[in-house]
């Protein structure tokens, strides 16, 4: 009786944490929509102190670029948020850099 008492107890602490979010339940051809504005354009969010808790989750912060809400994803959703915008980061680099290497060239 105790022992079904103490584990009802345990379930009920935990149904009150959300279920973190993982990669494997998310197929790689879906993509992230924004809950506010429906955007698929996101960027990785600073940590602040309160976060620790998601973290524990493994739960990180994550922005939308276009209406610029705080949202938490799996932690493996926002290493490829970060991978994505590191790619798209260093075309635009190498776009620039031949834009300017063709403008002297004239």
């Amino acid at each position: 009786m105790l022992e079904q008492v103490a584990d009802e107890s345990i379930l009920n602490a935990f149904t009150l944490i959300p279920p973190p979010v993982c990669r494997l339940s998310m197929p790689r051809s879906s993509t992230m929509e924004c809950k506010l504005c429906g955007s698929p354009s996101f960027r990785v969010s600073r940590l602040r102190v309160p976060d620790i808790c998601q973290l524990v989750l493994l739960r990180y912060p994550v922005r939308c670029r276009t209406c610029y809400k705080r949202e938490f994803v799996g932690f493996f959703t926002a290493l490829r948020v970060r991978r994505e915008n590191k790619v798209r980061h260093q075309e635009e680099r190498r776009r620039r850099m031949r834009n300017a290497s063709t403008a002297r060239q004239i």
